[in-house]
């Protein structure tokens, strides 16, 4: 799309106007910009989960909670999580092997416990018996549609 339309591509899914930005500089204007940190509609559904904060929240307490988890987005902490994001996909992989060939399946309840273990153990510290052992975790993934 990014060699068809440029590096700033905005089109509409259902009611809402999305955007695709391709390059880096760019992408940092809008994710350093104060203005821009209220989320999108989508994010209400998260809210309704999982109350708000860091991942489904906008203003002060976003900015604080942000603060507080601004260690973990930097170079040197990011570098670590390649190993774990492997770990967790080739769990992912050996799960979808399992599955029957030729046989259609939803593949998004994987995907968001990929996602989920993911974030628990490299954003949040957890080791893998500590995300497994999260209260309430492995419901919410269950929930997903």
């Amino acid at each position: 799309m990014q060699e068809d339309y440029g590096d700033v591509i905005r089109f509409w899914l259902g009611p809402d106007l999305n955007f695709v930005i391709g390059s880096p500089d760019e992408l940092k204007i809008l994710l350093t910009n104060t203005k821009l940190s209220c989320k999108g509609p989508q994010y209400k559904y998260m809210t309704d989960i999982i109350g708000g904060g860091i991942l489904s929240g906008s203003g002060p307490e976003w900015r604080r909670h942000r603060k507080i988890a601004n260690p973990n987005y930097g170079k040197r902490a990011i570098e670590h999580y390649g190993q774990i994001f492997n770990h967790e996909v080739d769990l992912l992989m050996e799960e979808l092997r399992k599955k029957p060939m030729n046989v259609e399946f939803d593949i998004y309840k994987d995907i968001v416990k990929t996602t989920s273990y993911s974030v628990c153990r490299s954003l949040m510290g957890l080791t893998k018996e500590q995300t497994m052992s999260l209260p309430g975790l492995q419901e919410l993934i269950d929930q997903t549609p």
